[in-house]
């Protein structure tokens, strides 16, 4: 049973899209690309263990089962970056640090700004491009072991009764014992921890919002949560700080489907006729659903008429409203539509003697579709005298001979046929038939 992942947080908030979308993974090894509105300057996806990186746009998802996804951003900015050279192209301008700043990194608590971190250390920290242009400068740092430390500041004027967003984007240059950062302004901690990525190279946004109250001055700092004294090698860049109307949110859900097709013919075609009807009736489709057989074009209903006998290839289209290429699923499957029995024609006697009629020869309607399963010959005494289970050898006919070629006597046999038909059905005639 898949259910959907609950214990979100329930909030009075503003809203980009009033509606959830709803995207469709057609196959549980999948995975579905969500899409929240652009042009924000900042993301934050919830839940986040199935993203491959909850901090951006369009994370990728592959969820095990159904997940409603929260996304939340930073509203539409009212004031400019209040950062002074929040991108580090000025170089080692306009913040503070209680970390020495160095132009070669050799051990911990040091800092420095350049376009590649191997620059600074080229024995253990990995030549990185900075976030911004992927050229540019960005600040590298060994972390220090001593919790609390800043290792970035900068003081700005802001305006009271305010909220501001307060952002940086942050990359591990050793994988070992990633950065473990938190946000300060004021001396007061705010938001959660967060941690850089283990891979080195993948640079992630973090924020959080801030209220001023009645404050006009904030010293704004990020530092360190780290205590381990191995790794934590890390790069800033991309700072912000703005004043923001808030918070926006938006939300998907990714459906994980499992679905029967379940066909059915309601009217079974006549033999050689194309008058059959079949209705499909699916089973695990929440959305809409669109039909189509044989490649025709698809259809809102599912009956289709005018069925004739042999295979057939079904398909169904589920979607849904979302602007997204993950917002269909289309499931095939092939069935084998029988007929209504078509006439065997079944002599009652044959002469061994007629050159027409020296045979028992079992004549099937032109528009038979079927196989003779088995022909049994049995005498009077309940003696069987001739079988066979061979299609060809059936249609060619029982010249009046046992198993060995003896003659066997003029007189009534007993005879037994059975039919299979391609939908797995089957049908045994019996009757008697004169030899003469």
């Amino acid at each position: 049973m898949k259910s959907i992942l609950s214990g979100l947080i329930l909030l009075c908030v503003n809203s980009v899209n009033a509606q959830i979308d709803t995207l469709l993974l057609c196959d549980p090894s999948d995975e579905v690309q969500l899409l929240a509105s652009p042009g924000r300057s900042g993301y934050k996806w919830y839940p986040f263990v199935s993203l491959d990186n909850s901090t951006i746009q369009n994370p990728i998802a592959s969820p095990v089962l159904n997940t409603l996804y929260v996304v939340e951003m930073i509203g539409d900015l009212i004031s400019e970056n209040l950062i002074i050279n929040h991108d580090f192209e000025e170089g080692n301008l306009g913040f503070s640090s209680d970390y020495p700043f160095t132009d070669r990194i050799f051990t911990q608590g040091l800092y420095g700004v350049s376009t590649s971190a191997a620059q600074l250390n080229g024995t253990y920290f990995t030549d990185c491009p900075d976030h911004t242009s992927g050229e540019g400068m960005m600040m590298v740092i060994d972390g220090s072991p001593i919790e609390g430390q800043k290792v970035w500041c900068q003081t700005v004027e802001v305006n009271p009764q305010s909220t501001y967003a307060f952002s940086a984007w942050l990359t591990s240059v050793l994988g070992e014992n990633p950065a473990e950062l938190q946000f300060s302004i004021n001396d007061s901690r705010i938001g959660q921890i967060f941690t850089a990525q283990e891979e080195v190279c993948e640079w992630r946004q973090f924020y959080e919002l801030w209220r001023s109250k009645d404050t006009s001055i904030a010293n704004i700092c990020i530092i360190n949560k780290n205590e381990d004294r191995s790794g934590n090698d890390f790069a800033l860049d991309d700072i912000l700080f703005a004043e923001t109307e808030g918070t926006l949110y938006d939300s998907t859900m990714v459906l994980i489907k499992d679905v029967s097709l379940n066909p059915s013919l309601s009217v079974l075609p006549d033999c050689g006729e194309s008058n059959g009807q079949l209705i499909v009736d699916p089973s695990g489709i929440k959305s809409q659903a669109s039909y189509s057989l044989d490649g025709s074009s698809f259809q809102n209903h599912p009956r289709f008429e005018n069925i004739a006998a042999g295979q057939h290839d079904l398909s169904i289209m589920e979607y849904t409203s979302a602007t997204s290429p993950y917002n269909s699923c289309v499931y095939d499957t092939t069935l084998v539509v029988g007929q209504k029995p078509c006439p065997v024609y079944i002599p009652n006697a044959f002469d061994r003697s007629s050159r027409e009629n020296h045979l028992f020869i079992i004549t099937p309607h032109p528009q038979f579709i079927g196989s003779f399963t088995y022909l049994n010959i049995i005498d009077k005494w309940g003696a069987r005298i001739f079988y066979s289970n061979d299609h060809h050898s059936i249609e060619s006919g029982w010249d009046g001979t046992t198993y060995d070629g003896k003659k066997v006597l003029s007189g009534v046999y007993v005879y037994i046929l059975e039919i299979e038909y391609p939908d797995g059905t089957s049908q045994r005639l019996t009757g008697e038939v004169t030899l003469f």
